[in-house]
C-alpha cells in the first residue's frame, strides 16, 4: 500500500493522543510507515503519554480519503500465527480468513495455499492480484504476485503486469508486457485500453514484431470498443505518415471526428477537427462547422483554466484565432491568447496548430520546474510541529520523482528527513532548508528552496485573486 505521512494512535487507558509521523516511525522501525507497519506501532511505540501498549492505529492524513478509519486495535484484533503481530483491519477487509500478516506474506513466510484460502473466493488467480495490490511501493513484491495471478489464469492482472513491464527498456520485460497484453487483448470482450497499448507496442517493435497492419486493426478495434485515445493516436500517425504508414488527411479527419464524437469534452479532439475544418486540412473548407467546434475547444480550456483560478477571455481568444487563420502566411501577429490556446494542440500535434502558433508569435517559453517546500501540511492541525512534502509542481517530472519525501521539525526544533520511500536521511538538521537539501542530494535530485515567506505571500495572493469578482489579478 501507499506510504502513509503519519498515523493517529489513542492510548486505550489514559485517552491520550499522538500522531506518529513516517519520519519517526521509519527511524524506530527501520521501515517505511504503511497500514501493514502501522500494526507494530502498539508493540513499538505505545503510548508516548503513559507507557501503555493498548493503543488504537488510526488513518491521520488530512488529504487521505479514509481518514480517522481504523488501521488496527491489538485489544479485539487477530494476530499473525508466524510473528505474533496484530494484523491491518484493511488487510483483513480483503483476506477475511486471514491469520497471517501482510509483513509475513512479503517475506515469503506464507504458503500460496494459504494466501488463496483467506480470501474466501473460488478463484486463487483473484486472490493472487488482491495481494499484489497490497504492496503498491514495492514493485518486485509486486511483480511476483502477479505474474502468480496470470499463470492461474487471472485475466485482470495481464494489463496491470504489462503497464508496470512495459515501461522497462529491458527486451525480456518488454517481451512479457507485450505477451500479457496479448492474453488480455485476446478476451471475448476485451478491455479497449488494453488493445490501444498492445497496438502501440506492436507499431513500435517493443518487445513483439512490428507489424503496422495488425497495430492499425487493434486501434481500430480499441475504437469500436469505445477508446478514443486510440482513434486520435491513430490519426495522428495516418496524418504525418509515421511507422511506414502512407500519410492521408481526409482518413485522419475521419477519425479525428470519430474520436470527438465519442468524447466531445475532449479538448484536443474538438480542436483537431475544428483547425482541420477551418484550414480545410484533409476536409472541404467550412467556417461555420469550423468556428462551432473551435469555440467548444476553447470553451473547455477556459474551464480547465479556470480551476487553477487563472482569468481567460474565451471569446477574445476565439476572435484571435480566427484572425490567425484569416491572415496569410507572411503575416508576424501579436496574439497573445490564441498563442496560450494553441500551445497546448501543437504540442498534441494536431494538423495546422503549428502554422498558426507561428503567426501568433511563436512557441510559448519553455516552463522551467522548481522544486518547492509545499504548505499543505500532512497532519491535523492540532499537531504541535510541522510535517511538509518536499515535490515537485510539475507532475512526473522526466528523470526525476515528482516527490522527493517529506521533512518534519521535532519538538526540539530540530529537523528530519524521509524519502518517498521511507528510508531516513542523516540525523537531524538545524533547519528545513539544510534537511530538503540533503534529501535533494540522498537523490541526486535538484534542491531548489522557496523559503516560507515567499510562499505565505503566494498563497495570500491566490486568495485575494479567488475573492475578485472578475478573477483580476491583485496589485
Amino acid at each position: 500500500m501507499p506510504n502513509l505521512p503519519c498515523v493517529k494512535t489513542i492510548c486505550c487507558d489514559c485517552a491520550a493522543v499522538a500522531y506518529p509521523s513516517a519520519g519517526v516511525v521509519t527511524r524506530t522501525l527501520g521501515k517505511p510507515l504503511t497500514e501493514h507497519t502501522a500494526a507494530l506501532l502498539p508493540q513499538a511505540i505505545g503510548c508516548t503519554a503513559c507507557g501503555s501498549k493498548r493503543v488504537d492505529v488510526y488513518y491521520a492524513n488530512r488529504d487521505f480519503a479514509n481518514r480517522d478509519r481504523l488501521i488496527v486495535r491489538p485489544e479485539n484484533g487477530r494476530c499473525c500465527w508466524v510473528c505474533d503481530g496484530p494484523i491491518s483491519e484493511p488487510f483483513l477487509s480483503q483476506f477475511r480468513n486471514a491469520n497471517f500478516c501482510a509483513l509475513c506474506v512479503a517475506d515469503e513466510k506464507v504458503g500460496d495455499a494459504e494466501i488463496a484460502a483467506a480470501t474466501g473466493r473460488l478463484f486463487v488467480g483473484e486472490a493472487y492480484r488482491l495481494m499484489a495490490m497490497q504492496f503498491l511501493d514495492d514493485e518486485e513484491i509486486r511483480l511476483r504476485w502477479l505474474r502468480k495471478a496470470l499463470h492461474q489464469g487471472d485475466v485482470a492482472a495481464c494489463s496491470t503486469l504489462g503497464d508496470l513491464l512495459s515501461r522497462s527498456n529491458c527486451p525480456r520485460a518488454l517481451a512479457e508486457a507485450a505477451s500479457a497484453y496479448k492474453k488480455a487483448a485476446g478476451q471475448p470482450k476485451p478491455d479497449p485500453s488494453v488493445q490501444r497499448r498492445l497496438a502501440e507496442m506492436i507499431l513500435k517493435g517493443r518487445g513483439i514484431q512490428a507489424d503496422k497492419e495488425a497495430a492499425v486493426e487493434l486501434f481500430c478495434a480499441a475504437g469500436e470498443n469505445g477508446n478514443s485515445v486510440a482513434l486520435s493516436q491513430l490519426a495522428r500517425f495516418i496524418f504525418n505518415g509515421e511507422f511506414g504508414l502512407d500519410s492521408d488527411p481526409a482518413r485522419a479527419f475521419e477519425l479525428f471526428c470519430r474520436a470527438h464524437k465519442m468524447h466531445r469534452e475532449g479538448l484536443m479532439y474538438s480542436a483537431s477537427v475544428a483547425l482541420m475544418l477551418l484550414q480545410g486540412i484533409g476536409v472541404e473548407p467550412d467556417l461555420d462547422k469550423g468556428a462551432e467546434k473551435l469555440r467548444i475547444a476553447i470553451s473547455i480550456f477556459a474551464a480547465n483554466k479556470s480551476t487553477f483560478r487563472i482569468a481567460f477571455d474565451a471569446d477574445a481568444c476565439f476572435a484571435q484565432v480566427m484572425a490567425a487563420i484569416g491572415a496569410s502566411d507572411e503575416t508576424a501577429l501579436d496574439l497573445p491568447l490564441a498563442r496560450t490556446f494553441l500551445d497546448g494542440p501543437v504540442r498534441f500535434g494536431v494538423p495546422g496548430a503549428r502554422l498558426l502558433l507561428d503567426r501568433c508569435g511563436g512557441p510559448l517559453p519553455p516552463h522551467e520546474p522548481q522544486w518547492e517546500l509545499s504548505l499543505s501540511s500532512a497532519l491535523p492541525e492540532k499537531v504541535k510541529g510541522n510535517v511538509w512534502s518536499v515535490r515537485s509542481p510539475v507532475q512526473h517530472r522526466i528523470g526525476q520523482p515528482s516527490t522527493l519525501g517529506q521533512v518534519e521539525q521535532l519538538p526540539s526544533k530540530r529537523w528530519i528527513a524521509t524519502t518517498e520511500a521511507g528510508v531516513p536521511v542523516g540525523e537531524t538538521f538545524e533547519s528545513d532548508r539544510a534537511a530538503i537539501e540533503a534529501l535533494a542530494a540522498a537523490q541526486d535530485c535538484d534542491a531548489p528552496y522557496v523559503d516560507i515567506a515567499t510562499k505565505l505571500r503566494r498563497m495570500r495572493d491566490r486568495a485575494a485573486l479567488k475573492r475578485e469578482p472578475h478573477g483580476r489579478r491583485p496589485h
